[in-house]
């Protein structure tokens, strides 16, 4: 008789991760440690690599891992990791608060090649961190908007 691979997860549906997946509670712990301590940055995991540690740095900021929930109240880098082995890179994380939604940049969530392509559409400047870029083109929205209502 061939093997079943079965993968049951017990838990509450709210705490069911969108991938459908239980959230980590290596993550929740991580995530309330942040909170306690607001405002200090904490290495929260070691990646073998500086794309991957990116990723989930991404991750964290987006509240792709739900423990980092609402979006934009952590913020999130990749830097080589504290007592590194084998060039491993780590995740940087800090807890900065709950924003009121409208205070958020919508383009927070993007990536910075998706921000760099963004700003090259616009004919704005390509460099710069993701949140230089972000604020960039928020500025530009704005500075768009503002000429619509002034015309």
């Amino acid at each position: 008789m061939p093997a079943i691979d079965i993968n049951v997860q017990f838990g509450d549906p709210q705490d069911i991760a969108r991938s459908g997946r239980a959230i980590s509670p290596e993550w929740v712990k991580a995530a309330e440690l942040l909170r306690d301590n607001a405002g200090q940055w904490a290495q929260v995991t070691v990646k073998e690599n500086r794309d991957n540690a990116a990723a989930t740095a991404h991750s964290v900021r987006a509240a792709v891992l739900r423990a980092f929930e609402p979006a934009g109240s952590f913020e999130a880098k990749a830097s080589p990791a504290l007592n590194a082995e084998n060039g491993e890179w780590g995740v940087f994380a800090r807890y900065v608060g709950e924003q009121d939604p409208g205070d958020v940049n919508p383009w927070s969530a993007y990536t910075v090649k998706e921000l760099k392509a963004e700003c090259k559409a616009r004919g704005l400047k390509v460099s710069g961190s993701q949140t230089v870029l972000a604020d960039r083109l928020l500025e530009w929205e704005n500075a768009q908007q503002d000429d619509n209502d002034e015309g």
